[in-house]
C-alpha cells in the first residue's frame, strides 16, 4: 500500500494493494446468513448467486456492494481517520461488475476542493467503479425524484425496520473475510471499534425482499443490482450498543438502460440521534431483460 502524507500526518493520496475481493454469497455462505439474519437452511435469492447472476446476463456471480464498500474504507481512513465518522460522505457508482477472483484495488487522490476522488480499478486500469468523498457539507445533494418510474414503489413510506446490534464475533467474522482495519479494532478513539458502515446493510436489505416481490412481482428481489451508494457519517455506529435500522424508499430515476431507485437505510441511536445513512442505488432489471441488453 502507498500513501503520501502531508505536515497534518494525514495522507493526501491512497494506493492499495491488488486484492481479490470475495463474493460471500457464493464462498462463505454460512456467513453470509448470518450477516443477513438468517437461520440455518434459510436463503434470499440475488444476482450474487451464480444462476441467478447468468439468468441476469453476468458471467458468472458478481461481487457484492457491501464488500465493495468495505473496499473503499481503508482509503478514507488513511485520508480523513476517524473524522471521517463524524461528519465524512463517500458517493460512487458502479462502472464494471467485480466477479469473485477478480483482482482489484482502491486509489485515491486529492482534489483542489479539498475533496477525494475515489475508485476501483482491475489489472487492466478498468474502472469497476468510482465516485468521491470528503467532510462535512461538501456532500453532492442526493438524487431528485421522478415519480413516473416505477410507479409501484412510492418513495417514501417506512418499507422495514430492524435491530442494528452485530456481536463481535460476527464482525470478527466478516473482517476476517473482507478486510480488517485498526479503525474496526483498538485504535477506535471512543473506545469500542466503530462497526463497519456495511455492516448496517445486511440485515434490512434481506427483509426488504418479501415487500419488494409484493410491490414489483414474484421474483423481483432477485432482479436487483446496486449500482451505486451515498453514504454519510454523522456519528460512529459501535460495537456493543444497538440501534435501529429504518429503509425507505428514496428518489427514483431512469438510467442509461434501466429504471432505479434508491433504498436509503437510516442507522439510529437509542436516542433517536441519526448516525449513519446510506443511499443505495438499486437498478432493477425487467422480466425478459439482461445487463447486456442495449
Amino acid at each position: 500500500m502507498a500513501e503520501t502524507t502531508n505536515s497534518a500526518g494525514t495522507a493526501k493520496g491512497y494506493e492499495g494493494s491488488w486484492q481479490r475481493l470475495r463474493n460471500l454469497a457464493e464462498d462463505a455462505p454460512e456467513l453470509a446468513r448470518r450477516l443477513a439474519g438468517l437461520g440455518a437452511g434459510e436463503s434470499f435469492v440475488t444476482v450474487h448467486d451464480s444462476d441467478t447472476g447468468k439468468e441476469a446476463g453476468y458471467s458468472r456471480a458478481i461481487v457484492g456492494t457491501d464488500v465493495v464498500l468495505h473496499a473503499f474504507m481503508p482509503a478514507l481512513h488513511a485520508v480523513y481517520g476517524a473524522s471521517f465518522y463524524e461528519g465524512g460522505w463517500l458517493d460512487y457508482r458502479d462502472r464494471a461488475p467485480v466477479y469473485g477472483g477478480d483482482e482489484v484495488r482502491v486509489a485515491a487522490a486529492r482534489e483542489d476542493d479539498g475533496g477525494l476522488a475515489v475508485y476501483l480499478e482491475d489489472r487492466d486500469r478498468k474502472r469497476c467503479a468510482e465516485g468521491r468523498a470528503g467532510l462535512g457539507t461538501s456532500a453532492p445533494p442526493w438524487d431528485e425524484n421522478d415519480p413516473g418510474v416505477l410507479p409501484e414503489l412510492p418513495a417514501g413510506p417506512v418499507v422495514t425496520q430492524s435491530e442494528l446490534s452485530p456481536g463481535a464475533d460476527l464482525i470478527a467474522a466478516f473482517l476476517d473475510a473482507c478486510g480488517a482495519d485498526p479503525l474496526f479494532g483498538a485504535a477506535s478513539p471512543w473506545g469500542p471499534p466503530v462497526v463497519p458502515p456495511t455492516m448496517a446493510l445486511y440485515r434490512i436489505i434481506s427483509d426488504f425482499g418479501a415487500p419488494l416481490d409484493e410491490m414489483l412481482g414474484e421474483g423481483a428481489s432477485g432482479r436487483m443490482v446496486v449500482s451505486g451508494v451515498s453514504l454519510r457519517s454523522h456519528r460512529p455506529v459501535l460495537q456493543g450498543s444497538a440501534y435501529t435500522n429504518t429503509g425507505t424508499i428514496g428518489a427514483k430515476g431512469r438510467g442509461r438502460r434501466f429504471p432505479y431507485f434508491m433504498f436509503d437505510v437510516a442507522v439510529d441511536d437509542p436516542s433517536g440521534g441519526r448516525c449513519l445513512e446510506v443511499g443505495m442505488r438499486v437498478t432493477y432489471l425487467p422480466p425478459e431483460r439482461r445487463v447486456a441488453d442495449e
